[in-house]
């Protein structure tokens, strides 16, 4: 009898190990952990690149940044672009096997919208004092089982983009993303991969949803066809970048994602391996704290202005791919003029006159920095030389990537070596900066004029009147200097032999759907 039982199990086991081995996982270096779950949440681009996988929303991007459908079919608008109804998909199901419907869509917004809400883009929604007024959103309610409306107080140029807004990923969440006293427990969405194990520092498991219902659109950025075609991701922290290029080539990595271009140099000479250029949205930026005592002085910050070779440190840092860029419209934007390439020239002569103007007498300057992006360990060295050489007095303060992040959303810094990721419109990205430092310590700009300008930006339909005001923008920031504009970035990402079906997207959001491991 125990020879029988015993036969058995080793059967048992003939049968289920080829079944488990059989599972296809993709292995993907990331930067940094989770700071929270919750998407929209305490986020950063780490957040929205995982869960772009696991939540889906109303609404998306295509490669040329235009949005298309994702949740919904279709809308309508009516009532002079104040309401918008969204037809849904029919038949699409949460992770926990709920349905997905207006009133869910509903119970969302009003989680998003409450006061108490902790969400990225709240204030964008509610036009909060201070937060640009971009979007009026009175209110969200379901028409129907399959119909929502979202009533504007007045017509937006920016609801449709901002809906669509990787960053703010306002997706659809089971009932189940909460517990019962409305405290989140974790991302519970429609996406084609589930949110699985999460190792805190050291790695984040997505499974493949079995029952995941694809548009049926074809695959055009984000918008489309989003079909799992491994069983697995498998996101491990490793915030080195020299130590995941390490993995990489060692093999322990599959799939090493939005680099910087210098990772080219240290890769493996390997058969088989696919590389991805891609020309990125992201601004790279020297952050300058208009309320720090020296740095309030509009002298100083023209002499640092003045002392960065924008060009020869744009030229370095993405080894002649990409090239200065002082505003914060793009380069490549169809928002973009001549205008934009207006800022003070690199002039150290005029840098040491402002100084000895301001009555400079050598005080401490600190670039906060970090070694997680290589690209803004090493802005912040250059612009450390290129201060030092008109008489200023920097130094460098490196952080990890979490303090450095911290001190920007409190503001507590002098200047920062940072970035901001991509944003599909230039209204959102000006509204980042613009507004009340009392009320928003993110903002670096604090300008009646601006946010006037701005919200006639946020409202206009015609895209030559946005040009001149966008136009107009960038001529008043580049004079009161809050901040200077460096470059938009160049990123490389790596596929190992034997993955095939990687793509890049222009908001620097890898996108693991669609790719097959061998």
């Amino acid at each position: 009898m125990l020879r029988l039982i015993a036969a058995a199990a080793f059967f048992t086991t003939l049968v289920i190990f080829p079944a488990l081995a059989s599972a296809v996982e993709l292995r993907v270096s990331a930067g940094s952990d989770l700071r929270s779950s919750e998407p929209g949440v305490n986020r950063d681009d780490t957040a929205d690149a995982i869960m772009s996988h696991v939540v889906e929303t109303l609404v998306t991007l295509r490669d040329d940044l235009s949005v298309a459908p994702m949740l919904a079919e279709n809308w309508a608008v009516t009532d002079d672009g104040r309401s918008y109804v969204f037809s849904l998909r029919k038949n699409v199901r949460f992770h926990d096997g709920t349905e997905f419907d207006a009133e869910v869509v509903a119970w969302n917004w009003s989680r998003f919208l409450a006061t108490e809400s902790r969400w990225y883009c709240r204030q964008a929604f509610v036009g909060d004092a201070g937060s640009g007024g971009l979007v009026r959103l009175l209110d969200v309610s379901a028409v129907d089982r399959y119909s929502v409306r979202f009533r504007l107080a007045e017509p937006s140029a920016l609801f449709l983009p901002l809906l669509a807004s990787i960053q703010c990923m306002a997706g659809a969440y089971g009932r189940s993303s909460v517990d019962s006293a409305g405290r989140w427990r974790q991302p519970v969405g429609t996406g084609p991969f589930k949110f699985g194990q999460w190792r805190r520092g050291r790695d984040l498991v997505l499974d493949r949803y079995t029952a995941y219902r694809p548009s049926t659109i074809p695959v055009d950025g984000l918008a489309g066809r989003r079909d799992a075609l491994v069983d697995r991701v498998r996101f491990t922290v490793i915030p080195d970048p020299n130590s995941a290029l390490a993995a990489f080539n060692a093999g322990d990595i599959d799939v090493l994602s939005y680099q910087p271009v210098s990772i080219l140099s240290g890769v493996a000479n390997r058969s088989g391996i696919t590389v991805h250029q891609q020309p990125l949205l992201g601004w790279t930026v020297l952050l300058m704290q208009t309320r720090d005592p020296l740095i309030s002085d509009p002298r100083i910050r023209a002499a640092i202005a003045h002392a960065i070779d924008r060009t020869r440190l744009a030229r370095t840092a993405t080894e002649s791919v990409s090239r200065s860029n002082a505003s914060a419209v793009p380069l490549g934007s169809v928002l973009r003029s001549a205008e934009h390439d207006v800022f003070p020239a690199y002039n150290p002569e005029r840098a040491r006159q402002l100084l000895r103007a301001a009555n400079y007498s050598g005080q401490p300057i600190e670039i906060q920095t970090n070694r997680l992006f290589r690209n803004m360990f090493d802005n912040a060295v250059m612009v450390h030389a290129m201060l030092r050489s008109v008489g200023m007095n920097p130094r460098i303060s490196v952080l990890d990537w979490a303090t450095q992040l911290s001190n920007y959303q409190q503001g507590h810094f002098q200047l920062s070596s940072f970035g901001y990721s991509g944003r599909v419109d230039p209204a959102l990205s000006y509204d980042l900066l613009l507004g009340d430092k009392g009320v928003r310590p993110t903002v670096q700009w604090q300008s009646k004029t601006a946010e006037s300008v701005l919200a006639a930006a946020a409202k206009e339909q015609d895209a030559n009147r946005r040009i001149m005001q966008f136009a107009e923008l960038h001529r008043l920031m580049a004079a009161d200097l809050p901040i200077i504009g460096l470059y938009n970035g160049t990123s490389i990402s790596v596929a190992a032999p034997g993955v095939a079906g990687l793509r890049t997207w222009r908001g620097a959001t890898p996108i693991f759907w669609g790719i097959t491991k061998r």
